[in-house]
């Protein structure tokens, strides 16, 4: 399990953390024990109160930089003692897994978070991509790096700036699925048929149906790619079903934990396409 992958802020940012807003909100014991937990960190990640948690992958070089090892998609318990946390906090990692791993994890977080304790959740709003993809707007999809690539590569079969928009749109969420992925699945999701399953079916059920032809195993080799989607409605009903009564949707640096709105840590990466939704513990 891994965010996408894209260069964190600087680690210099790590020497003017101001742990005293951290000891006076928290406690001097919650720092020192750490008891704060990035999931799907990243190894960039580094902040002297945070527990980074992730999956050691070779895709992202990380098995030397992590405090705790977990894989999500294994479905074992969240590496947290019961109600000890203050915050749990995860960036671009759910949309890499499938909805049974996503939704162990909220429900480990909610056993984890002591009471009153913040669970933060951001991950690629899909009703933005979708808007996208029906009006025909080319510019949220635009890599702007892409014509400096040889293709295929270990991301892309051809150039994704070439390819149709509805082939992008459905390498946001079902990536192997799609005709642009560098190695799909043996019948991939054609323009055809994916214009005829929205035409058919509910947004939901539509999207349900281009992730169902995605392969694990695949998402399993290439880590990094998407594997599942979110909007607004579906993540706050995951969130009440672990138990969090308190899920709603959040913005960019706006959440109810102060520590949380320091953008050289947090919320910083894509906030023009972020889901942001958070809890409290009760």
């Amino acid at each position: 399990m891994k965010s996408i992958k894209t260069p964190l802020r600087p680690t210099k940012a790590t020497a003017q953390v101001d742990l005293a807003a951290y000891e006076s909100l928290y406690g001097a014991e919650a720092v020192q024990k750490r008891q704060f937990y990035n999931v799907g960190a990243g190894p960039q990640f580094n902040h002297p109160a945070w527990t980074k948690i992730d999956h050691p992958s070779e895709w992202y070089d990380n098995a030397d930089k992590l405090d705790l090892a977990w894989d999500l998609l294994a479905l074992t318990p969240l590496p947290v003692a019961d109600n000890s946390a203050h915050i749990i906090y995860s960036s671009y990692a759910l949309e890499h897994v499938t909805d049974e791993a996503a939704q162990h994890f909220l429900n480990e977080a909610q056993r984890a978070l002591r009471p009153g304790g913040v669970l933060r959740v951001i991950v690629p709003d899909m009703d933005i991509y979708y808007r996208a993809w029906q009006a025909g707007d080319r510019t949220l999809f635009w890599r702007k790096d892409a014509h400096e690539k040889t293709y295929p590569n270990k991301t892309f079969r051809v150039n994704p700036n070439e390819a149709s928009i509805g082939q992008n749109f459905l390498y946001q969420f079902a990536s192997n699925a799609s005709e642009i992925h560098a190695d799909p699945i043996a019948n991939p999701i054609s323009d055809a048929e994916l214009n005829d399953l929205f035409s058919r079916l509910q947004f939901d059920d539509a999207m349900a149906a281009c992730q169902a032809r995605a392969s694990l195993e695949k998402q399993r080799q290439y880590p990094g790619n998407h594997f599942n989607w979110y909007n607004a409605g579906k993540l706050e009903a995951m969130f009440r079903s672990a138990g969090f009564a308190t899920a709603a949707r959040s913005g960019y640096l706006q959440s109810a934990a102060p520590v949380l709105r320091d953008p050289r840590f947090f919320d910083f990466r894509r906030p023009e396409i972020g889901l942001y939704v958070e809890a409290i513990k009760t």
